[in-house]
């Protein structure tokens, strides 16, 4: 890690000699990217695969249409090498929102969460797909993924799980026809709207939202995901609010949440890692 961190601060270095700092975090967690923080104050992002490009080129993009549609602050990037493998914006300052966090919020302040993050959807959701066709989004097909989902959880789950674990996986795959018996609308979705992407400020309030990586064209249930973490009031709190199409709204996401367990269940068995169980309860939690 150590050798990675230097040769990044190398690269940056190099591409921006007249950038200077006192201190740099590095957080090698990202799937398509390395993330370099200076001074607390300007988030390099570095592409980890060729691929990682082209899709961080048109994200830039994506984002300056954003940034007059999104109430939140959305990163702006004041920093891009020619060839877009040194990327930069300044921070928006704040913490992630993670569950001790929101548990520690008045009710009345997680209200004003649920009320924020609503509009944050709506605002996102209702943009026209014509103003960003150019930017090569990808479409995606809730029941051909989940269909592959159940594939997987066949081949790795089956024989580490129990009978009853594996009747209650199967029995979720059969009432997917029924959860998903109408198509929505698609629209654009931020694809990863998790706690670590969302931003708040020492009051709790939303003040701003990280990382477009997996944006594409899907179910716009698929945003409300991560929201589940925080429990199904607070999901309901939230869908109250959103100015999109709320039919099916709820139970379509915690499907989605439901399905995104079991994929963590299946890449942690793939692997042979530790994790499993925390992935059975939640799977379990969200029945």
């Amino acid at each position: 890690m150590h050798n990675t961190k230097t040769r990044l601060l190398t690269i940056i270095k190099n591409v921006w000699p007249d950038f200077t700092w006192k201190s740099a975090k590095y957080i090698s967690t990202g799937f398509d990217h390395d993330i370099i923080i200076l001074d607390n104050a300007t988030v390099f992002r570095l592409p980890k695969k060729e691929d990682s490009v082209r899709l961080l080129k048109n994200e830039i993009v994506l984002l300056k249409i954003l940034s007059s549609r999104i109430s939140l602050k959305v990163p702006n990037y004041h920093l891009v090498s020619k060839d877009f493998l040194c990327t930069a914006y300044p921070i928006i300052k704040g913490e992630e929102l993670d569950i001790n966090t929101f548990n520690n919020l008045s009710s009345k302040k997680q209200h004003l969460l649920a009320k924020q993050i609503s509009l944050f959807l709506s605002e996102l959701h209702s943009t026209p797909l014509k103003k960003v066709a150019h930017l090569e989004l990808q479409e995606r097909f809730s029941l051909e993924e989940l269909n592959e989902l159940r594939n997987d959880a066949d081949s790795y789950l089956h024989s580490r799980i129990s009978k009853k674990e594996k009747g209650e996986i199967d029995e979720y795959f059969s009432s997917l026809s029924k959860v998903f018996h109408k198509s929505p609308k698609k629209v654009l979705v931020h694809g990863d709207f998790s706690g670590d992407n969302m931003v708040i400020d020492q009051h709790g309030k939303l003040v701003g939202v990280i990382d477009f990586a997996d944006r594409a064209i899907h179910d716009p249930a698929f945003d409300f995901i991560f929201l589940w973490e925080f429990g199904r009031p607070f999901v309901e709190d939230v869908c109250d609010s959103y100015q999109g199409s709320k039919s099916g709204l709820i139970e379509r996401s915690r499907a989605f949440a439901q399905a995104n367990a079991i994929w963590n269940m299946v890449q942690v068995a793939k692997c042979n890692k530790p994790g499993l169980s925390k992935w059975r309860a939640k799977f379990k939690k969200l029945k």
